[in-house]
């Protein structure tokens, strides 16, 4: 019995250096900023080597002979580091980690969060909204999504502007996201005032051609809207004019639409 949980416990031993050799590898990637594709490395391998897993997990399920397979193991990886990591190059599967990826991995720098930095950016991404902001000159890609109070929440945002203080961007950003927000709104001021739209406006219903009713029910919503930010603005404190200026996807005109009300 002593001698079976002996070998039981070597097996657990050699498995666990093996994982924790194997991470090793990604944080040292990751300290590099890179990460691996582990697909396309377990593609690769699997036909180069069909047979290089079930023969790795019999020597480390040897007993005693797997403690020193997987020092072997470990020490290969030390003396041969710089091999290891060309090798994979080589093979395709090493990729350059994103900004978003590098700001997720710092916040805990570990094996175990540059295996799962991937995974946990896709999943903060999920239902997010996203747009382009020109910033120094270079085009930066916003990741938001709305709060429950309607205010944006930065998610991640790539290129220089992403390179800032959190303060700064968002300070930045929400500065860009009001200026585009007033010119949608003058816009739609000034097409509201148009003698075209008085035109839609005043005719009977029954006399609008089918063109017509479309254009005049999305003047209705656009005078809808603008009616709605001239009395937040008028809110003592300005709350209710901060979350709809901060709400562009309901607001903003639409290039097409714009074109169409131009034409009338």
């Amino acid at each position: 019995m002593t001698f079976g949980w002996i070998c039981l416990t070597s097996i657990g031993i050699s498995y666990f250096f093996d994982l924790k050799n194997g991470l090793r590898l990604y944080k040292d990637l990751a300290d590099l900023g890179y990460k691996v594709d582990n697909k396309r490395l377990k593609d690769i391998t699997s036909e180069l080597n069909p047979n290089g897993g079930i023969i790795d997990n019999l020597k480390l399920c040897t007993p005693f002979y797997n403690l020193y397979y997987v020092l072997q193991k470990v020490k290969l990886y030390n003396d041969q580091k710089g091999i290891v990591v060309d090798q994979i190059r080589a093979l395709g599967a090493l990729e350059e980690m994103t900004d978003f990826e590098k700001k997720e991995y710092n916040k805990k720098p570990t094996g175990f969060r540059a295996l799962f930095t991937s995974l946990i950016c896709q999943s903060k991404l999920i239902g997010a909204s996203n747009e382009v902001m020109n910033y120094d000159g270079v085009d930066c890609k916003i990741d938001y999504k709305y709060n429950k109070k309607g205010d944006v929440v930065i998610i991640n945002i790539d290129g220089p502007l992403g390179r800032l203080p959190i303060k700064e961007q968002a300070k930045i950003y929400n500065e860009y996201r009001q200026k585009k927000f007033d010119e949608a709104v003058e816009t739609a001021t000034k097409l509201l005032q148009s003698e075209e739209v008085k035109l839609i406006e005043s005719k009977p219903e029954e006399e609008l051609t089918e063109a017509e009713k479309e254009k005049k029910l999305y003047i209705v919503k656009i005078r809808k809207l603008v009616e709605f930010v001239e009395e937040a603005k008028k809110c003592k404190e300005g709350k209710e004019y901060k979350k709809i200026s901060l709400n562009l996807d309901e607001m903003e005109i639409p290039e097409s639409k714009k074109d169409k009300t131009k034409s009338m």
